[in-house]
């Protein structure tokens, strides 16, 4: 392979991108209460000139004792678009 490094400057850019997807695709969770809790990530990614387009997984989650397991209550996950 004819492997050449990088010039600085556009190393520095794709670093700052990558930090920017992956402060993106972080999953975090909110909790309510013992019996609730909300989480959200953004799985996909898709770019184009002046466009992204992501899919965000977002979920509302409800404790139900009686059967021992967590149920999804709101799913509010879908395809987002922004535009410049």
């Amino acid at each position: 392979l004819n492997i050449q490094p990088l010039p600085p400057k556009i190393n520095e850019m794709l670093l700052t991108l990558h930090k920017f997807y992956s402060e993106m695709g972080q999953k975090a969770f909110t909790y309510f209460d013992e019996s609730h809790y909300y989480d959200n990530e953004i799985l996909n990614i898709l770019e184009a000139r002046d466009i992204q387009i992501y899919y965000k997984n977002a979920l509302n989650w409800h404790y139900r004792a009686e059967e021992r397991r967590w149920v999804r209550m709101n799913d509010d996950s879908c395809w987002r678009k922004t535009e410049k």
